[in-house]
């Protein structure tokens, strides 16, 4: 199992953590995610290293951010 972490600028709330949550799990590959609304913090479990662009584009569709970090 591989983990990434992200920040998510936005999430500040149990909703907003619903809807980032709901937006990664449907990524193939992704087994599992953890969000943090008072951090921001989300972190991705899968099977494989996941894709960050995918990672940041499903975030996008979710309406929030992912913050600007090292690939």
């Amino acid at each position: 199992m591989y983990e990434s972490t992200f920040t998510v600028s936005g999430m500040v709330c149990r909703n907003c953590e619903v809807m980032v949550s709901s937006a990664i799990e449907r990524i193939e590959g992704v087994t599992g995610v953890t969000a943090s609304p008072g951090s921001g913090l989300v972190v991705v479990t899968s099977e494989r290293p996941v894709d960050r662009a995918r990672v940041r584009a499903a975030v996008a569709d979710a309406g929030y951010e992912v913050a600007t970090g090292p690939d």
